[in-house]
C-alpha cells in the first residue's frame, strides 16, 4: 500500500509448479466482488534469490474498471515468485467475503 508491503502469505508449504499461461480474472466466480474500481494491474515475475527484478511486468488491466464476478481480463506467464500491484478505488463495503483478483 503506497509502495509499502502490507501483506505476505507463507501458508503454502509445497507451492505448485508455475504454469505458462495463467488466466487472470477481475473477481472470482464464487463470491461477490468488492464494490470498487481496479486498474493498472501488473504481474511481475521475481528472481528467486533477490526477490526483485529489472524486467518489466505484464500489464493485465490498464484502465480503471468496475469489479465484476468472473470477468476474464487476460493471461500471464506464471512464475513461482511474483509481485502483483494494482490501483483500487473502493466506493463501499460489503458483507461476507469480497474479492478483487483471481488467478
Amino acid at each position: 500500500y503506497n509502495r509499502r508491503l502490507v501483506c505476505r502469505n507463507r501458508n503454502y508449504r509445497f507451492p505448485t509448479v508455475p504454469r505458462k499461461r495463467v488466466k487472470v480474472y477481475v473477481a472470482d466466480p464464487w463470491h461477490h466482488p468488492a464494490p470498487a474500481h481496479v486498474g493498472q494491474v501488473v504481474y511481475r515475475p521475481l528472481s528467486r534469490v533477490v526477490r526483485r527484478t529489472r524486467r518489466r511486468g505484464q500489464l493485465v488491466v490498464r484502465r480503471m474498471r468496475v469489479l465484476r464476478r468472473n470477468k476474464y481480463v487476460g493471461k500471464v506467464r506464471g512464475s513461482r515468485n511474483y509481485q502483483v500491484s494494482f490501483n483500487i478505488k473502493p466506493w463501499g463495503t460489503g458483507h461476507w467475503w469480497r474479492n478483487v483478483l483471481h488467478f
